[in-house]
């Protein structure tokens, strides 16, 4: 019983729907002597066992697993194909319990130094928002190809908050940004480009934009702004 450590995650309420499994990256198999963990091998995912208990009388779901201890765990995997960096790295010692709180996926990643790495449709739309909210300065980078059909897309920046960061598509590929308000103005993927603003290596395919003045696929008003090496096809 003390030869492992105890790992549980604890997804929120707002994440909780969105989990249906859980694997740790650790060590997967170890040695013993009388009863003492001796030595870890073979890295690799582990799966958590589904599990509940009461706090002040409340269910709380989890996911549990018992791991080797002296390996460092970084990351774990929702679902077998959604991994997650853990905030703070764990290195388990025998005996040990340990809880992780799993926060529901905002699509994205920050470094603290402004830059954004986007890694969802919904996550651009969430840095959509930080940037209408005051944020107009961030960096932003795409890591994978994004689908927004189905979505009413909110323009990155407007006349007011016009985005001064630097857009990095990453040769990356956006489909079906859709937006259908006739009498907007400052409409396409950035609403608004101030001066010194940067969107480069994005294209966008599918684009079913319907608007009032200063519209486009990419960049609606431009305000000293430039764009570079991008592609747009689709309707406006």
């Amino acid at each position: 019983t003390h030869a492992l450590a105890k790992v549980r995650v604890t997804p929120t309420d707002d994440a909780l729907g969105e989990v249906q499994s859980l694997q740790l990256y650790t060590y997967t198999q170890c040695t013993y002597e009388k009863g003492t963990v001796v030595q870890g091998s073979q890295e690799g995912w582990i799966e958590m066992k589904k599990c509940e208990y009461t706090e002040n009388g409340a269910t709380i779901n989890c996911w549990e697993a018992n791991v080797v201890p002296d390996y460092t765990i970084t990351k774990l995997r929702a679902n077998g194909t959604e991994e997650r960096n853990l905030s703070a790295a764990i290195t388990p010692e025998a005996g040990k319990f340990y809880n992780i709180t799993l926060n529901k996926d905002k699509g994205y990643t920050d470094d603290g130094q402004g830059n954004y790495t986007v890694t969802s449709a919904e996550g651009l739309m969430n840095v959509a928002e930080l940037v209408n909210g005051g944020k107009t300065d961030i960096n932003i980078t795409l890591d994978t190809d994004l689908d927004l059909t189905g979505k009413e897309w909110t323009p990155i920046g407007n006349y007011e908050k016009q985005y001064t960061g630097t857009f990095d598509g990453n040769g990356k590929t956006i489909t079906g940004l859709t937006f259908n308000q006739p009498e907007t103005n400052n409409v396409g993927l950035i609403g608004r480009l101030g001066e010194n603003g940067i969107v480069q290596d994005v294209k966008l395919d599918k684009v079913n934009i319907k608007a009032n003045n200063n519209v486009g696929g990419i960049v609606g008003g431009n305000n000293g702004g430039s764009i570079i090496g991008c592609s747009v096809s689709g309707d406006i």
